[in-house]
C-alpha cells in the first residue's frame, strides 16, 4: 500500500496554491499526484452538463490522440459526467459509486475510449465546484488490475487535500473571471499603446506608452493628458484620422505614419486603429470597453515590431500549446487566463514574427527554435 506522509501532503498543498495564484500550473499538481498514485491517469476537467461537452481539460498520462478524441467526441457520451454533476462537492468517490461496472461495460465510452488505454475503467474523482450547468472535477483513472491497491490511497489523498483544492480552485476561478482594466489589457502590447477619445484625451495607456510620451526623447506632448505629437505633420495626420473615425470613415485604419527623428535619434512610427475594429479583432468581446475611447494608437521605435523580434514568455507558452493542437478555450483553461487574452497573445506573436496566420506563427516559431 502506498502512503502519503504529512510532509508530502504539505508539498502538495503548496503546489495547489501555487497553481491557484499562477506560480505553477494545475498540470504540475496532476503530475505530482500521478507519481504518488503509481502513474495513474490524472485530469482536471470542466464539463457543460447542459450541452454535454467538454469546456476545458488538463490531462497527465493520456496520449494526445486520446485527449483530442475525448474533447472532440467522447466527453459528450461520458456516462460518469451526468452522475458526477450530482456528486457531493469536496468529497472523493470511487468510480463504482458513479456507475456500476456492469452498466459501464456496455457503453461506447468504455469499449472505444477507456478499455484501449490499459483498461483504466476504475478510479476515483472529486468535484471541486459546480454551478447551474458546469462541473469542475479532478479525476483519476486507475488500471483495473491496480484497483484494490491504489483506489483507497487516491480517495484518502483527495479527501485530505479537498479543503485546499476547493479553496485554491475558487481563487483560480476568481482570478480568471476578474475584469481587467484597459490599462492592464494594454500591457500586453510590446509597443507603446494608448486608447484615446475624440478630443485626444488619453483614456488609458500602458507603461511603455507613458515612457515614450514623457521620456527624454518624447515624441508626444503629454500635458493635460492629451495625445499631441511634437511632429506637426504627424499631429495633423492624427487629427484627420480621428475625424474620419468620428464619421465612421475607416480608410486610414491601420496605416503607419513615420515621425521625424530630431537630433539623429531613431525615427518612430505609429499606427491608429478605431476602437470598434479593435473589439472585432478580439473575437467580438468587449475587450477595450473603456468609456468613450475612439481609437487605439500604437507607437514604437522603427523596427521594434519587426519580424526578428523575440517572443514574450506568455507568447511562447501560448504558441507552444497552440502547436500541440489546443484551441483558445483549452489554452486559457490551462494557463489560467481568459480566451480573449489568449487571442491577443497570438496576435502579438503574429505581429512579432511577421506571420499572416496563427498556423504560420507556429511554423516560424518552430523553425527559429523559439518553442
Amino acid at each position: 500500500m502506498l502512503a502519503i506522509d504529512p510532509e508530502r501532503l504539505s508539498d502538495l498543498v503548496e503546489t495547489i496554491y501555487a497553481a491557484a495564484t499562477g506560480r505553477a500550473g494545475w498540470q504540475d499538481l496532476l503530475s505530482q499526484l500521478r507519481v504518488d498514485f503509481d502513474h495513474a491517469y490524472m485530469a482536471l476537467h470542466a464539463h457543460d452538463t447542459l450541452e454535454q461537452r467538454n469546456i476545458g481539460m488538463v490531462g497527465v498520462g493520456y496520449s494526445k490522440p486520446y485527449l483530442d478524441s475525448f474533447i472532440r467526441h467522447y466527453a459528450a457520451i461520458n456516462p460518469w459526467s451526468e452522475v458526477a454533476g450530482r456528486a457531493r462537492i469536496g468529497v472523493a468517490q470511487p468510480s463504482e459509486a458513479l456507475l456500476p461496472p456492469a452498466a459501464l461495460y456496455r457503453t461506447e465510452w468504455y469499449n472505444d475510449w477507456i478499455r484501449p488505454q490499459e483498461d483504466i475503467s476504475t478510479g476515483a474523482g472529486i468535484t471541486l465546484a459546480r454551478d447551474a450547468h458546469r462541473i469542475f472535477r479532478i479525476s483519476c483513472n486507475i488500471r483495473l488490475a491496480d484497483r484494490d491497491r491504489l483506489q483507497p490511497v487516491v480517495i484518502d489523498t483527495l479527501n485530505g487535500l479537498a479543503p485546499h483544492l476547493r479553496r485554491a480552485f475558487a481563487i483560480y476561478r476568481h482570478g480568471r473571471d476578474r475584469v481587467e482594466t484597459p490599462a492592464e489589457q494594454l500591457e500586453l502590447f510590446a509597443s507603446g499603446a494608448f486608447l484615446i477619445a475624440a478630443d485626444r484625451r488619453i483614456v488609458a495607456a500602458n507603461r511603455r506608452g507613458w515612457h515614450l510620451a514623457c521620456g527624454a526623447d518624447a515624441a508626444l506632448d503629454c500635458r493635460a493628458d492629451r495625445l499631441v505629437f511634437r511632429d506637426a505633420r504627424a499631429d495633423r495626420w492624427l487629427a484627420r484620422v480621428l475625424g474620419q473615425f468620428g464619421q465612421r470613415q475607416l480608410t486610414a485604419a491601420g496605416r503607419g505614419f513615420e515621425l521625424r527623428a530630431p537630433g539623429g535619434r531613431r525615427p518612430r512610427s505609429f499606427r491608429v486603429l478605431p476602437a470598434p475594429r479593435v473589439l472585432a479583432l478580439r473575437g467580438g468581446e468587449d475587450y477595450f470597453a473603456a468609456g468613450d475611447a475612439l481609437a487605439l494608437v500604437v507607437l514604437s521605435a522603427t523596427g521594434d515590431d519587426g519580424p526578428e523580434a523575440g517572443l514574450s514568455r506568455r507568447e511562447t507558452e501560448v504558441l507552444t500549446l497552440l502547436a500541440q493542437g489546443l484551441g483558445n478555450d483549452q489554452i486559457a483553461f490551462q494557463l489560467g487566463i481568459r480566451p480573449v487574452t489568449v487571442n491577443l497573445h497570438i496576435m502579438a506573436a503574429r505581429r512579432r514574427l511577421g506571420a499572416r496566420s496563427r498556423e504560420a506563427a507556429v511554423a516560424i516559431a518552430v523553425r527559429r527554435n523559439l518553442i
